[in-house]
């Protein structure tokens, strides 16, 4: 398994619900807007919306390397 980066939030190297929850707290908010997390913003494009979503979705329950 690679290093895995599209839906993980947290930098812990896995995609677990801990990133769903912070994807969910900022969902559907843009950079500047009060609330918003770019740690959600998985494409970087300067909103968290369904793009982010699908990228977290795709990655969900997985892992990659171990951090050191």
């Amino acid at each position: 398994m690679g290093l895995l980066r599209e839906g993980d939030s947290d930098d812990n190297n896995r995609v677990d619900i801990v990133d769903f929850s912070i994807l969910a707290m900022t969902f559907n908010r843009a950079e500047g807007a009060e609330g918003f997390d770019p740690r959600a913003d998985f494409n970087c494009d300067g909103a968290v919306n369904i793009l982010d979503f699908s990228l977290l979705a795709e990655n969900f329950n997985q892992g990659g390397d171990e951090i050191n």
